[in-house]
Parts: structure tokens; sequence; C-alpha cells
């Protein structure tokens, strides 16, 4: 088994005072999973749902925590590297390896895929590895995706599903900033992925805000 940890450590306004709204922990909540389950649907199985499932037995949100002068909330990552083999860590790391050197080069292929994902979004472009489609669904429910082929397009949709439901993720977890808190510190393990003062805004936000100035009534279908 390898672990991994999903951090958010929230400071200023409330969160500098161990406090937050239950409205804004729900939406942390919610955002985390739909962050952490997009990028292990899109590493396991080579697809993204439409509908991220909750807490699964790869990764459990942990009750928040109250530390003196900042909030924080954790997600544990826990999976099995046989589960895991199928997807981008088997084709890139693990052939010929066992025992702890397995477990080691799948913990630092996560890391950095997780390092990567987190890269792109923050440059709003899609990431540069393509999906590698799982046999047997783990992560999602049968019939949840549509068919994976191999082929250009269908691997550019799968990004592009990956970039959007990570990016309603992010927009969840930067909720409580100028609400509840100043800021938000993201890490994943010993990275810090980055430092936020700012909200971020999803694409559908933006495209909502936009669509009565610019008399926009369509979706754009690439992100569907």
């Amino acid at each position: 088994m390898i672990v991994h940890k999903f951090k958010l450590v929230y400071d200023g306004l409330d969160a500098a005072e161990n406090r937050m709204p239950q409205s804004l922990k729900n939406q942390i909540g919610e955002g985390m999973e739909r962050y952490v389950g997009a990028q292990l649907c899109y590493l396991v199985e080579g697809r993204v749902p439409n509908r991220i499932m909750g807490q699964t037995s790869f990764y459990k949100l942990h009750d928040f925590q109250e530390r003196p002068a900042c909030w924080i909330a954790e997600m544990d990552i826990t999976a099995s590297v046989a589960s895991l083999a199928g997807g981008f860590i088997l084709r890139d790391v693990i052939g010929g390896l066992v025992g702890d050197a397995l477990r080691e080069h799948a913990k630092a292929a996560v890391k950095e895929f997780f390092k990567e994902c987190y890269t792109a979004l923050k440059d709003r472009r899609l990431i540069d590895h393509p999906p590698v489609e799982r046999i047997e669904p783990i992560l999602s429910m049968l019939g949840a995706n549509m068919p994976f082929v191999d082929d250009v397009a269908e691997q550019e949709l799968q990004k592009r599903r990956l970039y959007r439901r990570m990016s309603d993720g992010m927009a969840h977890i930067t909720a409580p900033i100028r609400r509840a808190a100043t800021q938000v510190d993201v890490w994943f393990d010993d990275i810090q992925l980055d430092h936020i003062e700012h909200r971020h805004y999803s694409d559908d936000e933006i495209e909502s805000a936009l669509r009565p100035l610019i008399g926009f009534h369509g979706g754009p279908a690439h992100y569907s």
C-alpha cells in the first residue's frame, strides 16, 4: 500500500481564529473530492466520469482540524500498487520492479502526477500525459463514462474532462477566500503546490457571468 496526503491550510479572518462556517466546510469537502477524485480516475482508469464518486477505498476526507492561527482540511489517498497498475504508473515506472523499490517508485510517480496536474491547471492548459484505459473500472460506476476509444480525439476529451473537474474542485476549495480566510496553502505530501490569496472561478462560473453580457447560450462542447 502507498499513502499520500492532500492538505489545505487556511489562514486569516475566521480561519485565523480556528473557525470555518459549516456551509464553507461542505464546499471545501466537495471540492477536495472533485479535485482528488478526478485525478485518481484519470490515473487509474484513463477516463474521468461525469460524476466523481465521494469517499472511496482510495481516498478519505479526514475530519477538519482546528489548530492555532490556521484551519486545516486533510485527505488521505491510500491505494495498492496493484490497483494503480494499468495506467500511467505501469507504463512509466513499474516495469520490472518489486518490493520496496516498486512501492517507492509508485509513490514518487503519483506525487509527480499530482504536481504536474496542478501546474497544468495553474497554467490553464491540459496535462501532457495521455490517458491509458483500464479494462475494469475501479473508481467509477459502470456506464458512467463514454466508451473509451484509443484515438487522439478521445484522449483530448478525457484531458479536458480532467481539467474541468479539477477547475470545479479548486473553485470550491478557494470559496472561503475573502469570506472566511485570506489565503490557503495547497499541499500534496511534502510539496507545497501553491499559496492562493484570490478566489478561483471555474469555467462554468465564468461562462454564466458572461452569458448576459454577450448573449451566449451554449456551453463549450469540447469540455463536455
